[in-house]
């Protein structure tokens, strides 16, 4: 019994394997349940959660470990990325689309793009894209990240394929699709380099796609 009080007073090992001292942990369950991604502030962490079942929401907790609010209303959210205005974008596989929301500071978030009615609701945000396999549709989009002019690239995991869109929405063009050189078969994380690269993980074949300049294979 002592040794279970002891080993439960240590740091978690394997946050240490990577060489970093351990610091503290925010966070809890019923707090931070199943969290998918985090953007962090100066003041404030939001934590992506994604909820038993199906549903989700952005839970707000700051550097003391408080439990502050939740915002947002998602289906079945995968990833989170915050633009140079604030704004977050939220991945919904479940709804087929990325949610564009602000967080106001007090009232949780104000939804972008709709009319002053609608921005006194706590159920609706801007959504970028709707299901398909057109142009500007989405079919279970998963990792999303921002290109050096801050257009979102949204990876499209159903139709396999990575679709340009700027932060209003507006469908600019497919990047990479399941067809030709280079083909995707169930891609699902982004990233972006300092060359201004396109790192795609694709996850079927195994492998890492680089896109923009040459579309190659690491």
């Amino acid at each position: 019994m002592t040794q279970q009080k002891d080993r439960l007073k240590q740091p978690p090992f394997a946050i240490l394997r990577g060489g970093y001292k351990y610091k503290e942990t925010l966070g809890m369950r019923r707090v931070t349940t199943y969290c998918m991604d985090m953007v962090e502030s100066k003041d404030v962490l939001y934590v992506l959660i994604r909820a038993d079942g199906s549903g989700g929401n952005i839970r707000r907790i700051n550097w003391k470990d408080e439990d502050l609010d939740v915002f947002g209303n998602f289906k079945w959210p995968v990833q989170m990325i915050q633009d140079s205005e604030g704004r977050l974008f939220v991945s919904d596989e479940g709804d087929h689309c990325v949610h564009s929301l602000v967080d106001d500071g007090e009232k949780g978030y104000v939804p972008i793009g709709q009319t002053a009615e609608a921005q006194e609701s706590s159920t609706k945000t801007q959504k970028i894209g709707e299901y398909g396999s057109g142009d500007g549709q989405l079919d279970s989009p998963s990792g999303i990240a921002f290109d050096s002019d801050e257009n979102i690239l949204v990876v499209d995991t159903g139709n396999n394929r990575v679709q340009k869109f700027s932060r209003d929405g507006k469908f600019i063009k497919t990047i990479i699709s399941g067809d030709g050189e280079g083909a995707l078969n169930m891609p699902w994380g982004i990233a972006v380099n300092h060359k201004g690269e396109i790192l795609v993980s694709d996850w079927r074949n195994n492998r890492i796609n680089s896109i923009l300049q040459h579309n190659n294979f690491i």
